[in-house]
């Protein structure tokens, strides 16, 4: 099962994956205007703050995107301030943290919100319910 989470204002988002303890952060996007602004960042505090109410394990693989976007060291110094760990391997991982990592989030729920993927058309009703 695919969870797909989005920032309406920016357009920035998160792509999980289920896996039998947790879910696989697949894909993180973030438009080229708002790179720096912390809109990939929003997003992946939703992500973590669902994750931790849940008690739901995260693991991803650092991988560049060949876009301009940020190199692997840069993205593993960003994972590892929103709290992702490597294992024993080259997986990232996230435990569930019994307390909030990020205790609040300005405007969070007017503009963030997790979904679940669907076909192109779901997804603009839901967007269409929002405005």
């Amino acid at each position: 099962m695919k969870r797909f989470y989005e920032d309406l204002h920016t357009g920035a988002t998160v792509t999980l994956s289920r896996f039998k303890g947790g879910y696989w952060v697949d894909k993180v996007f973030c438009p080229h205007d708002q790179r720096g602004k912390g809109a990939a960042t929003r997003v992946m505090r939703r992500v973590l703050a669902d994750a931790d109410a849940k008690g739901i394990t995260l693991k991803l693989v650092i991988a560049e995107d060949g876009d301009g976007g940020p190199d692997n060291v840069q993205l593993e110094r960003w994972y590892n301030k929103l709290g992702f760990v490597v294992d024993a391997t080259i997986t990232y991982v996230r435990k569930p943290h019994a307390a909030p990592l990020f205790a609040s989030f300005p405007n969070r729920t007017d503009r963030t919100r997790p979904l679940q993927l669907g076909s192109v058309h779901q997804m603009q009703e839901a967007r269409a319910e929002e405005a």
